[in-house]
């Protein structure tokens, strides 16, 4: 009897709980993506300039 109860008390939430679940796993993909995608920016303008392997151009 109190599987029973247990049961139908999982299945009455289990819509609620999976939505919720739902909303925080989408926000924190949010979150963690714009933090990648910042330290990347970050990254790139921080990056020094390397030299280029070619030598320069000389005028024919």
């Amino acid at each position: 009897m109190q599987d029973e109860m247990w049961m139908r008390g999982w299945n009455d939430g289990h819509v609620r709980f999976s939505s919720d679940l739902d909303k925080v796993v989408t926000a924190s993909t949010g979150r963690i993506a714009a933090l990648f995608q910042r330290r990347a920016q970050t990254a790139v303008r921080e990056a020094p300039v390397s030299p280029s392997p070619l030598p320069p151009a000389t005028p024919c």
